[in-house]
């Protein structure tokens, strides 16, 4: 029989009934004779026949505790005996609850909470975490992730995966670095000449598009996989551009197309494929969007919506919601005047954050305030990504990992 992990190890004890692979909460209870035979009270004596069995009484009863099963023989349903403790019964406890299939929450390392919804729940210490029959750090997990989360009162104490993500890396891309990958219909990523992009797993259509032209492909992303999605076989063609008009409302609003602030007295040529859009204007929410040309004329209405306001004292404006907007590729850094964050472990791996390659191992990037995505990958070993928070403040920030797997042929 396998042995189960148990959450708050129940000291002296040994083996245990094992449940599915969803982590399943109990409550154990425990018991322990004292010196002369379980059952019988001090000054009792009495022969009974030794049979290799022992028997418990319910005065033998001392100690309960919480378990966390990870699997279960079907086989063997023998619990454990070992010295003079023994697990007599176990139910599920009262306050424990399940939250299942969600990908709404927020792991914060430096706090070591997560939010799920609009609920704070703080980390079990060990928390045990599973994809499939595989345990990982929970920083393993990734904000793309569909998790099943379970836990007593405010605590969680155990993940599982029931959606994972792989890794998209593409290849013979130059001619579309600067452009744009769509990914199914929710992710969207500028290119650049190296990335490794952490994306869930399923089939997915793919539009690739960059210097007037795009391509679409199908691709299957599996857990914890790498994927190349191979362009080389692309022939380039003379860039299409169309013209766009676009009107404003507020008339006075900025409009930057592919981070480019742009003049929208007269129309704009644009090439073929997907381009960024954003408007700001004061008083106004910023807004972002998409806009695929494909045709040699177009016009494009862009209406703002303005901010909400709260008087509450001095007037001051409401918080606003933030719009959808990619990660950008990263800037070309021209300044030290800035915290870095440091990767030192695994050395010689291939380090990418949130999807563009920062350099191998040991290596730094720009500290900015925020969750990152830190992916390690190296020929022959099975990609990793791990997920960090980056709090606001100053100094340089240190990061170390276990060193990757060997793939298995």
């Amino acid at each position: 029989m396998n042995s189960s992990h148990l959450y708050n190890r129940i000291s002296g004890a040994a083996g245990a009934v094992l449940l599915p692979v969803l982590a399943v909460l109990i409550c154990l209870i425990i018991c322990s004779g004292c010196s002369g035979e379980p059952g019988l009270s001090s000054g009792q004596e009495t022969q009974v026949p030794d049979t290799g069995y022992v028997l418990y009484g319910t005065y033998d009863y001392d100690s309960v505790d919480t378990a966390v099963l990870v699997d279960k023989n079907t086989e063997e349903m023998t619990l454990f005996v070992k010295a003079k403790r023994h697990l007599t019964s176990m139910s599920l406890s009262a306050s424990a609850w399940i939250k299942t299939s969600t990908d709404q929450y927020l792991f914060d390392s430096v706090k070591q909470e997560v939010t799920i919804g609009s609920d704070v729940y703080k980390l079990a210490d060990p928390l045990f975490c599973y994809s499939g029959s595989e345990e990982l750090f929970y920083q393993e997990l990734n904000s793309v992730d569909i998790l099943t989360f379970h836990g007593i009162d405010t605590t969680v104490l155990s993940v599982n995966v029931d959606k994972g993500h792989g890794y998209l890396r593409l290849s013979g891309q130059e001619y579309f670095v600067g452009g744009w990958i769509e990914i199914g219909t929710k992710y969207i990523r500028k290119i650049t000449d190296d990335m490794l992009l952490t994306v869930p797993e399923g089939t997915y259509n793919i539009a690739v598009s960059g210097s007037g032209m795009t391509v679409d492909r199908v691709v299957e992303i599996k857990r914890g996989l790498e994927t190349v999605l191979d362009l080389s076989d692309v022939v380039p063609e003379a860039p299409k551009e169309g013209l766009v008009l676009f009107s404003l409302t507020p008339s006075d609003a900025t409009l930057f197309i592919d981070g480019e602030k742009v003049d929208t007295s007269s129309g704009i040529s644009l090439t073929y494929g997907l381009h960024q859009l954003m408007a700001e204007c004061e008083g106004y929410r910023t807004l972002t969007r998409y806009l695929s040309v494909g045709e040699e004329n177009a016009g494009i209405s862009i209406t703002m919506e303005k901010e909400d306001r709260t008087v509450s004292g001095n007037d001051t404006p409401a918080a606003s919601e933030e719009p959808p907007v990619t990660i950008p590729a990263p800037d070309d850094i021209t300044t030290s005047s800035f915290y870095k964050v440091y990767i030192n472990a695994p050395a010689g791996a291939e380090c990418y954050i949130d999807g563009y390659y920062t350099g191998v191992v040991p290596c730094w990037f720009k500290r900015t305030t925020g969750s990152h995505v830190v992916t390690l990958s190296l020929a022959g070993y099975n990609t990793r990504s791990y997920t960090v928070t980056v709090e606001e403040g100053t100094g340089d920030l240190s990061f170390s990992f276990t060193d990757l797997e060997p793939q298995i042929p």
